[in-house]
């Protein structure tokens, strides 16, 4: 399995953090990379509008989804307010630290609508990286969750003055992420409860040609349509591991 990546700033921890789990646990899926979050210091106060003035958050709509661009990049906006986090105890497909289910309210807060790309990381100065051949479009793997602080701290630095005042870009919590992938329902995929395929995610499909048929390797991140988020955030199930900003504990 393919390490993850993590996005945006969170200060390095006492202990280790852990790559997320994906939303679900069933047929093998390659866990997707993590996406980049914009977190807004004071979420009650700011106001989301359209217009083109410095320091405000312009959106357009594409496909049917509201995506905001922040220094050239894709987001989406996750309203706040409660959402059903963790799984039932009747869900087969849960790891036993996902129970019970529960109630969780967040302040509002935005998700990069696709996973970092290798393009996007190789321009990170200090990252010493390489793009593989004709892989640019897909998601940047085997980054350690501080490499992919540094990445994020860097990209802070280098595109503030692009940011509406206030925004900073940091990597989800665990939290966060759950909801920016299921919405609010407890579903147990981003897509519903219709058991995962290749038609909505790059899993291993059991057929031994690897994922989807492609080999042991990740896709060009927005592969998979049919498997949005409620809030319109790709990739959110399958293609590859995701970092987050806090660290396992089992309570």
């Amino acid at each position: 399995v393919l390490d993850a990546f993590v996005h945006l700033t969170a200060p390095p921890q006492e202990e280790e953090p852990v790559a997320e789990k994906p939303v679900e646990k069933g047929a093998e899926i390659l866990p997707e990379m993590e996406e980049v979050t914009i977190e807004v210091e004071e979420p009650k106060k700011q106001r989301v509008t359209r217009g083109a003035k410095p320091g405000t958050v312009k959106a357009d709509t594409r496909d049917g989804i509201e995506v905001f661009t922040f220094a050239e990049m894709p987001f989406v906006r996750i309203l706040a307010g409660k959402f059903l986090m963790g799984s039932k105890e009747d869900n087969e497909l849960a790891y036993d630290d996902e129970y019970p289910q529960h109630t969780l309210e967040l302040p509002e807060f935005y998700m990069a609508r696709f996973p970092v790309t290798n393009t996007e990381y190789a321009r990170f100065s200090a990252a010493n990286f390489k793009i593989p051949k004709g892989k640019n479009d897909h998601p940047v793997v085997e980054i350690s969750w501080h490499d992919a602080v540094k990445y994020i701290q860097w990209l802070n630095e280098t595109v503030k003055d692009d940011l509406p005042e206030g925004f900073a870009y940091t990597l989800p919590t665990e939290a966060q992420w759950e909801k920016a992938a299921r919405g609010v329902d407890g579903r147990i995929y981003p897509w519903g409860n219709t058991p995962a395929t290749c038609e909505y995610a790059v899993i291993n499909d059991g057929t031994g040609s690897g994922f989807c048929g492609e080999g042991n390797t990740v896709w060009p991140v927005g592969s998979k349509p049919k498997g949005v988020s409620p809030y319109g955030a790709l990739d959110m199930a399958g293609n590859a591991w995701e970092w987050v900003a806090d660290w396992y504990a089992e309570e």
